[in-house]
């Protein structure tokens, strides 16, 4: 029972793990060895158990029940002879235990035969866990040689808007002297940042990195990105004028206030302060005020030309400043198409201020020009690059943002007197046109609902929907394009890979469950029965060999006048009489001379196998019979000791 359900169990683990790969597996030569063992140590156990119960039977069989002796002798060969039962008929009838027992045993190679298939080894989708892969992320900490060339790889602006030429007093310090202080766009970003920041503004999307590795599997990573901490507010705007042709309103205003510069910079960025302080404790602000015009109320006078116009409308305000927090991405890769998700730690929100540092830096060479960087600041080295680029995401999407949306008022002349119309904001009694201020992508940006080009009128009837939501997702693909982009930043995670990766399962558990389960419900009931056999003989029984043979067969005459005839052995020589004599195991009646240390002693009864007539029953272990001889014995043993007192 404990093999068979270690086998099982054994299977049952096996079941779903890898036969072969790189990871940690069971070879499948040893999953068979170990289930061959198994199995026939099970077949091995139940017919040894088997066997012994057959041989406790069997002796309590002839003690009770007379038999022929062909019968008897069919029946101590029947476990080694199966033609033996069809020979003797009468074993069926007379000694059924022990002819199923003898079956169980013959077919125990077939039972132990069926469990090995009940496992196989089959393609499986597994998911494989690979720990501590390299996956790509974004503004890693800076581990590089210090080079200029490769702190701009590592860097989303141009080096000269973070490495400037210290001043001092007016005067310039000496040559190779830098300053790491903020980062301040002069130049605008770098090709790639401006490609990026253009793509997402127009399309919506982001470039997803490729996958670190096959085409079916997921990864998750965390890092701090890029935020933008909004407010809104609004209030209700009333247009009025005596010319409803010529009125002309803001319906879209952004400005970007660089720490505390002003949205235009008053000065030259090149002569701002190296280390000012507005730059290291402000944080820079993207101001967004724009007309919702989706439900208006307009009126007009009953005069066609130069008529009284009033338009009543929402003005929303977005008020939105640099913040940084940590992104929870989740990749998914699947055949060649892949997709991810971003969630944002709002817990880890914390405002993003202009710069950190200022550090003061030599250098050395020419090319390249290697910075001297003393190992104390490495970190706040790091620290400033990191800063520089987490801004810069802000910077350059809300630099593309920044215009202006000026509405043209059209009354419609269809417009019966004193009518009041409540519409949709692309339907009458209105119009707008977008006048493009700078390089803004507003026109193209997914915050226009519906701006569409029209020759020289680059837009008509601008739906705008903004919201921190809506730039917040801008900010997210720009920086998932930018991590596959760059190329330049790693991290650690785990993969998990779905791939077809041979497995063992358990495909056939009937193979195993009923050949043991038949096995044990027939066997363990005919274990019992030997179990008890033993304890009703009083004695543990030989199986076989000289000596049983032997010490059985004595103090018969009948037996051993007629086994004289058929001293020379083979079936040929054997007497009939001697095959039909029905005999039992028992106390026999003739008395045997004994010996005893040489000496012949005076004759007793002795137990053996002798024909009917000539034996006693010898009783049960627990009879009523056997604790009346027992008694007997005693009372004898008393009188045989009471003259000696």
């Amino acid at each position: 029972l404990l093999l068979a359900a270690s086998h099982f169990c054994f299977f049952w683990l096996l079941s779903g793990s890898p036969a072969e790969g790189p990871e940690p597996h069971l070879p499948q030569t040893y999953a068979t060895t170990i289930s061959m063992l198994l199995a026939n140590g099970f077949g091995l156990s139940l017919k040894f158990s088997l066997s012994l119960a057959f041989t406790q039977h069997l002796w309590r069989l002839v003690r009770n029940t007379p038999l022929k002796m062909s019968t008897l002798d069919a029946l101590f060969s029947l476990r080694q002879a199966p033609l033996a039962l069809f020979n003797s008929p009468a074993i069926v009838h007379k000694a059924s235990p022990l002819a199923v027992m003898a079956a169980l045993i013959w077919f125990m190679p077939i039972v132990t035969g069926f469990p090995p298939g009940a496992i196989s080894v089959m393609p499986l989708n597994t998911t494989v866990r690979i720990a501590n892969a390299s996956v790509p992320t974004f503004n890693a900490p800076y581990d590089g040689d210090y080079t200029i060339g490769d702190i701009r790889a590592h860097s989303l602006a141009p080096s000269e808007q973070m490495v400037s030429s210290s001043f001092e007093s007016g005067d310039a310090a000496p040559s190779g002297s830098y300053v790491f202080g903020y980062f301040l766009p002069i130049d605008g970003p770098s090709l790639l940042l401006r490609r990026l920041v253009q793509k997402a503004i127009i399309t919506g999307e982001s470039i997803i990195p490729p996958s670190p590795r096959g085409t079916n599997l997921s990864y998750d990573t965390a890092f701090y990105g890029p935020y933008l901490s909004c407010q809104e507010s609004s209030r209700q705007q009333v247009v009025d004028s005596e010319n409803a042709w010529n009125n002309l309103e803001t319906g879209y205003e952004a400005t970007l206030d660089m720490f505390g510069h002003g949205p235009n910079l008053e000065r030259p960025a090149s002569l701002l302060d190296i280390i000012d302080d507005k730059v290291f404790n402000n944080t820079l602000t993207f101001t967004i005020a724009h007309d919702e015009l989706k439900d208006v109320s307009v009126m007009t006078a009953p005069v066609t030309f130069n008529t009284t116009f009033r338009a009543t409308y929402v003005k929303r305000i977005l008020r939105c400043t640099s913040a940084k927090a940590i992104y929870r991405v989740q990749y998914q890769y699947n055949s060649y198409i892949s997709n991810f998700g971003v969630s944002v730690d709002e817990a880890t929100i914390s405002p993003l201020t202009g710069g950190k540092g200022p550090l003061r830096v030599s250098s050395i060479g020419e090319a390249p020009v290697r910075l001297q960087v003393p190992p104390r600041d490495h970190h706040l080295f790091s620290e400033i690059i990191q800063q520089s680029n987490l801004l810069a995401p802000i910077i350059h999407m809300a630099e593309r943002l920044s215009g202006k949306l000026n509405i043209t008022w059209e009354t419609d002349r269809k417009i019966e007197p004193s009518a009041q119309d409540v519409s949709p904001f692309r339907s009458q009694p209105f119009r707008t046109s977008f006048q493009s201020a700078g390089s803004s992508l507003l026109l193209f940006s997914k915050l226009c609902k519906a701006c569409p080009y029209q020759g020289s009128t680059p837009g008509q009837n601008v739906d705008l929907e903004i919201n921190a939501d809506i730039l917040n997702s801008l900010l997210t693909n720009i920086t998932i394009s930018t991590l596959a982009e760059v190329g330049s930043w790693h991290a650690r995670a785990d993969l998990y890979e779905d791939a077809w990766v041979n497995s063992y399962s358990l495909s056939r558990p009937i193979n195993i469950i009923l050949p043991y389960s038949l096995a044990l419900f027939c066997g363990l009931p005919l274990i019992v029965l030997g179990c008890v056999s033993l304890y009703r003989n009083g004695v543990s029984a030989i199986d076989g060999g000289l000596f049983q043979l032997l010490v059985t067969t004595r103090g018969s005459k009948s037996i051993d006048r007629l086994a004289a005839q058929g001293c020379l052995g083979g079936e040929d020589n054997i007497p009939l009489e001697l095959k039909e004599m029905v005999v039992q195991y028992g106390q026999l009646q003739s008395k045997v001379p004994l010996m005893n240390g040489g000496r012949v002693q005076e004759a007793a009864r002795i137990v053996g196998f002798g024909p009917t007539d000539e034996v006693l029953p010898l009783p049960e272990v627990g009879s009523r019979q056997r604790r009346k001889a027992g008694l007997e014995e005693r009372q004898s043993e008393a009188r045989e000791v009471s003259p000696e007192i």
